[in-house]
């Protein structure tokens, strides 16, 4: 079923690119696609945007980093944005980083560094949990050394607990669709 107004799933809480705020939906790139169509946001976490996406519940899930993993099950727009993932530790992040290749490391299993990590260190253990918060937690307590996220939505959310380390790698923020609907979907916001 096509509707009149384009779905987009935006993550509530992935400031500062998606985030729910005292308007609705917010961020810089709601600001980039707000009146580009008819479009409506749908707020969604981490983990419920795939399948609401799969049911035909939206139309097209914001932010989504673009991996060679992921080519499979989405269409993916031009890059909206360009960012990086860095470890995040509650105290010094040197002694931290150096340890990395043994640690265990907490990230959100639906994202993309679960398998970066296991292929840039192959002795650590990844530690998979639900989202960001869940991951700040399980470092907090004990049951993961550090934290792999969004450089830039993981220091927003460490509020100064976490010390972030530096980038180890660079993902571009796409707008994602399932297979076959990216030219409907990105072309109707002039994203072809």
């Amino acid at each position: 079923m096509r509707h009149a107004e384009l779905r987009i799933g935006y993550l509530t809480d992935f400031a500062p690119f998606t985030f729910r705020g005292t308007r609705g939906a917010q961020g810089t790139l709601v600001a980039l696609l707000r009146g580009r169509s008819r479009v409506r946001f749908v707020a969604a976490g981490l983990e419920a945007l795939p399948d609401m996406l799969h049911k035909g519940d939206i139309d097209a899930i914001l932010p989504k980093a673009m991996t060679p993993e992921r080519s499979a099950a989405f269409d993916f727009s031009q890059p909206l944005a360009m960012t990086g993932a860095a470890l995040f530790a509650p105290g010094p992040i040197a002694p931290a980083i150096a340890a990395a290749g043994a640690a265990r490391i907490a990230t959100p299993g639906t994202g993309p560094l679960a398998a970066l990590l296991r292929a840039l260190a192959p002795g650590c253990r990844v530690v998979s949990v639900a989202d960001y918060a869940a991951a700040f937690a399980a470092v907090a307590e004990g049951q993961a050394d550090l934290a792999a996220l969004n450089a830039d939505a993981g220091a927003l959310m460490a509020g100064g607990r976490f010390t972030p380390g530096p980038r180890f790698a660079e993902l571009p923020l796409c707008l994602a669709a399932r297979p076959g609907d990216g030219p409907r979907v990105f072309g109707r916001l002039g994203l072809t």
